[in-house]
């Protein structure tokens, strides 16, 4: 029969506290990444000013190495806010048209309506989004609705003219 030794017994011993102390340390560090990732998405978006934009060395036309780090996460927290803001729109602009077509309401109104809902997320305006919104509406009115929306009257939304 094999015995085993105390030196033995203690190596065991050492090299799975090692393992359980990594182990639960690798655990903490990942849920406290979560938890402050879902304390920065919970917090509601504070508008940015236009001194909160990228600054760039004109002389060199490249990016201050003392403001790169601030740069990029102005700019992560305004692409996350537009992000937010068209993921909003595109539910608020869903139900509306949806709604529009349960209730038969006139085109004219829903694109009275459409302009309003567009008008409360202004810092889409000019984004890579606006030509999708534009998109969702019109094949969302046809869906829905008896009638269908042009290009044209879509493309008031974002216009400084009312429909």
């Amino acid at each position: 029969m094999n015995t085993i030794t105390w030196n033995t017994y203690l190596l065991v011993i050492v090299v799975s506290l090692v393992v359980y102390l990594v182990l639960v340390f690798l655990y903490f560090s990942g849920i406290r990444r979560l938890l402050s990732n879902k304390k920065e998405a919970s917090k509601s978006p504070q508008p940015i000013s236009a001194t909160t934009t990228v600054r760039v060395e004109k002389s060199k036309g490249v990016e201050s190495a003392g403001n790169r780090g601030v740069s990029t996460y102005k700019e992560d927290v305004q692409n996350k806010r537009i992000q937010s803001q068209v993921h909003d729109m595109v539910n608020e602009v869903t139900a509306y048209i949806k709604q529009a077509g349960q209730e038969d309401i006139e085109k004219e109104e829903l694109k009275q309506a459409l302009y309003s809902i567009a008008e409360k997320y202004p810092d889409i305006k000019g984004s890579a989004f606006q030509d999708g919104i534009r998109n969702l509406a019109a094949t969302t009115v046809e869906d829905y609705c008896t009638y269908r929306l042009s290009a044209d009257e879509l493309a008031v939304l974002w216009g400084g003219e009312q429909v």
